[in-house]
């Protein structure tokens, strides 16, 4: 699909993707990479998805968390901040998140994750992509319903 935004960091890779074939909304998709998330480069990735947010449209989240390392305190503490100040916007245009893991550790760090943001969208933590879209295009068309 056609890229609306994207960011490289150390610890990920941001993109805001347009819809496609398989997905008949856009996707914010975060790809973690083996490098410890920082609260400094999760400022950047809310820079992102406030742009997302601000697009006005309404879109699904992918965080594929298979070569996370888990964050430190103070990103973890500064997510859960981020998340309530803008609490409104994403209850209102993030339609359902889906984690990929790979791990029983990664499953761990994702299940802290959901319960420390305590998301209003439905979460679905899979290991396959495939199966996190198929779950994403369901929760849209029984939203539309």
């Amino acid at each position: 699909g056609e890229l609306l935004d994207e960011m490289e960091l150390a610890c990920c890779w941001l993109t805001h993707e347009a819809r496609r074939e398989a997905l008949p909304l856009p996707r914010f998709r975060v790809t973690a990479r083996p490098s410890k998330i920082l609260e400094s480069e999760l400022q950047q990735m809310a820079i992102v998805l406030r742009r997302a947010l601000d697009q006005d449209a309404p879109f699904t989240i992918l965080w594929d968390l298979r070569r996370l390392v888990p964050p430190s305190l103070s990103a973890l503490n500064y997510g859960t901040k981020w998340q309530e100040e803008n609490k409104h916007d994403i209850e209102r245009l993030g339609g359902s998140i889906a984690v990929l893991v790979s791990s029983p550790v990664t499953r761990v760090c994702a299940n802290l994750c959901v319960r420390v943001c305590n998301p209003p969208q439905p979460v679905f933590i899979a290991t396959e992509e495939e199966a996190a879209t198929a779950w994403a295009r369901d929760q849209f068309e029984r939203g539309r319903r």
